[in-house]
């Protein structure tokens, strides 16, 4: 693949490898001097897979592999770390998207978490968004009921998982603005224990 030289109107800059490759809908799997790239649908593909059959990343890349070379699928170059990179900044990027936040939803509804990247339910009662205090106020008491905000908690204590601190190299992308405290928060919680 050969990358443009040319320089970009107004700026005068040449855009760089990985910003060529977005362009063209070419995820690419390293930043700095990419060789390997995904294509937009492929990652999508693998997304709607991974939520309707909940097929792992391993199983799609080697179905890749056999889509590519069926009688010797094991001679195909295995690119199931790469593939794993990329999509998880893709969907990080995604989520982003999808919660409005590459938008600037923030500016728009003041009253969320600043950079929340929880998707919030349009159902539920949020003051300022969906609902006025005054409508809750004077709701009759057979109708109270729709405007009350019910919160769980799951005690599963999966969030031990979450704590990367062992692996420097890996890093937690929406660290805190998703449903997963702040690491320094985890941290200091580790810490008040012991």
């Amino acid at each position: 693949m050969e990358f443009c030289a040319c320089p970009r109107d107004g700026d005068g800059k040449v855009p760089e490898e990985w910003e060529q490759l977005v362009a063209v809908r070419l995820f690419p799997a390293s930043w700095k001097r990419p060789e390997t790239v995904f294509t937009s649908s492929v990652l999508r593909q693998f997304h709607i897979h991974s939520l309707t059959s909940k097929k792992s990343a391993y199983d799609y890349v080697r179905a890749l592999a056999k889509l590519t070379d069926n009688v010797f699928p094991q001679d195909v170059k295995n690119r199931y770390r790469e593939f794993q990179l990329s999509y998880r900044i893709w969907r990080f990027l995604a989520l982003k998207r999808r919660t409005g936040q590459s938008h600037g939803i923030d500016a728009w509804v003041p009253n969320r978490a600043p950079g929340s990247l929880a998707v919030r339910c349009p159902a539920c009662p949020e003051v300022g968004y969906n609902i006025s205090e005054e409508t809750m106020k004077n709701a009759m008491d057979s109708e109270k009921h729709k405007f009350t905000l019910y919160l769980s908690t799951d005690g599963n204590f999966k969030l031990q998982r979450k704590n990367k601190c062992d692996d420097p190299d890996d890093m937690a992308l929406n660290d805190g603005h998703g449903y997963f405290v702040h690491t320094e928060t985890l941290i200091s919680m580790e810490n008040d224990q012991t």
